[in-house]
């Protein structure tokens, strides 16, 4: 049944401005979480938008999209112990 649901309706995706053979729904909801997460938006956060009940499951499917906000949080982290050892 979810084969049902692989491209988005001509009639929404024209509305939208977007070409319904290019973008699925998967894909605009990926799109959706890379770009939270790449803007700084905490996991807990992206996880209960797009609704899950832990951040297990957004950081197992999403896990390409999540890496540069973690990446970016490491780095911070590293910053902050090595600003606080001198």
């Amino acid at each position: 049944m979810r084969l049902l649901f692989a491209v988005l309706p001509v009639p929404r995706a024209r509305a939208a401005g977007l070409d319904s053979e290019t973008w699925t729904p998967r894909g605009l909801r990926h799109s959706f979480v890379s770009l939270l997460s790449s803007s700084g938006m905490p996991i807990e956060d992206i996880a209960h938008l797009v609704g899950h009940a832990t951040t297990r499951t957004t950081e197992n499917v999403y896990r390409k999209e999540l890496r540069p906000g973690l990446t970016r949080g490491a780095r911070t982290m590293d910053t902050i112990f090595r600003d606080q050892a001198r």
